[in-house]
């Protein structure tokens, strides 16, 4: 099983309130320590384009969340997997620059 997620810190509760609204988003958020997380549960072999959904999420919004006092290396992008034999994972060039240029960071972590 993999999930994805858009973790975004941020100093203020109330700041991280805003940021769904920002963000457009209603639901599969939750809101702790500090931190604003949405999160994407994938099925197995299931092949799902996370990073460009997720920075057709954030790109255009990140002018409003910087205004919110939410700086770009605030947020990132999660992939989290376990695995038990051997896994391949591949990023396309495009969806790698498009996330670089934001200055979001990408994290992966096998378990």
């Amino acid at each position: 099983m993999t999930d994805y997620s858009i973790i975004i810190w941020a100093d203020s509760p109330k700041t991280l309130y805003k940021i769904s609204t920002i963000l457009d988003i209603d639901s599969n958020y939750k809101i702790e320590n500090n931190t604003w997380l949405y999160n994407i549960v994938g099925k197995e072999c299931e092949y799902f384009d996370f990073m460009n959904v997720f920075m057709d999420i954030l790109e255009s919004k990140l002018e409003k969340l910087n205004e919110l006092g939410i700086k770009n290396e605030q947020i990132t992008i999660w992939m989290e997997t376990d695995y038990e034999e051997q896994n391949n994972f591949e990023f396309s060039a495009s969806a790698m620059k498009r996330l670089g240029n934001s200055g979001i960071s990408f994290c992966f972590s096998i378990y």
